[in-house]
């Protein structure tokens, strides 16, 4: 392992405790507000859907804009989604660390956040408490997503994930592959891939890559790196 490679591994790691010290506080947290559990129901499903959403796009972002050699998150962010096209297999061989940490420390601001905040409100507002609920499940769905990305290119998974894959509590393989089939510009939500169809269905991808090209400096499609 290079040093490079020791310092982002020692990150990640770091990143995986403060995220699961912040996680333990907020569940105790939610667990003493007493929701009701039709209201717990709502939240959960609201923040996984909203996890498969935000997967979707930044999947699409690290696929469509900018090159390895983008300043700042061209090695860090880029160069990861489009060697995964070249080699879906390589995710396979990433110890937990690798595959969860970069999540985490997306996670930690927002969980930071709806610590500092929502839970100043929650012992009055009804609202306070479905918002941190809803972020709580959102955060739990972020997190999760490159194990579950993991798992669907993991040849036999354990039966329990095969359980969740095939009912689609998870993002399963056969949904998955279609996003592998060249051009690769389809089916970018890997949390569980349930917006995937209604976003094909929208056009959601080719039109948000054409009115993000229109913003001024913001980084040119990867086909255009490509061409030179």
């Amino acid at each position: 392992m290079t040093t490079s490679a020791k310092h982002i591994f020692l990150l990640d790691s770091i990143a995986i405790l403060i995220f699961g010290g912040y996680f333990a506080f907020l569940s105790v947290s939610l667990a003493t507000m007493h929701l009701h559990p039709v209201t717990t129901l709502i939240a959960a499903l609201l923040g996984y859907v909203l996890a498969d959403l935000i997967s979707g796009l930044v999947h699409f972002l690290g696929d469509t804009f900018g090159s390895k050699n983008t300043p700042i998150v061209g090695a860090a962010f880029i160069e990861p989604f489009r060697y995964h096209h070249i080699d879906p297999e390589d995710i396979t061989k990433h110890g937990f660390v690798e595959t969860n940490g970069h999540n985490c420390l997306v996670s930690i601001p927002i969980l930071m956040i709806m610590t500092h905040i929502l839970l100043k409100y929650v012992a009055t507002s009804a609202l306070a408490g479905f918002a941190l609920a809803t972020s709580y499940f959102l955060v739990l769905g972020v997190f999760l997503t490159n194990q579950f990305h993991k798992w669907a290119h993991t040849p036999t998974p354990p039966r329990f994930i095969q359980f969740l894959q095939h009912h689609r509590i998870i993002l399963s393989p056969n949904h998955h592959r279609i996003h592998h089939t060249s051009p690769f510009t389809r089916y970018f939500c890997i949390t569980t891939g349930w917006l995937n169809s209604l976003l094909d269905s929208l056009n959601f991808f080719p039109l948000t890559k054409s009115l993000l090209r229109k913003i001024p400096f913001m980084l040119k499609p990867a086909e255009e790196y490509e061409a030179r």
